[in-house]
């Protein structure tokens, strides 16, 4: 199993300029490639995952899918 890991951002906006001035990001490259990625979300009808704090995802890019079960929890 591919191992994920995940890094999450968040910036105001008047602070964007400051980010990308900065010597570590300044010189990773301008241009990435892109691709699609769609994410579909479930849960039961009465929505047992959430209130168990689980979430339940399936991500399809290109012809590859990855269903991802998260935890906000210690996982075992």
């Amino acid at each position: 199993m591919k191992k994920e890991i995940e890094i999450k951002l968040q910036i105001s906006p008047d602070k964007i300029d400051l980010l990308l001035n900065n010597p570590f990001i300044s010189v990773l490259p301008k241009e990435s490639p892109q691709r699609l990625l769609k994410n579909a979300y479930f849960d039961s009808d009465d929505w047992q995952l959430q209130k168990h704090k689980v979430a339940l995802r399936i991500r399809n890019s290109g012809q590859d899918y990855i269903q991802t079960l998260k935890t906000r929890d210690t996982s075992a």
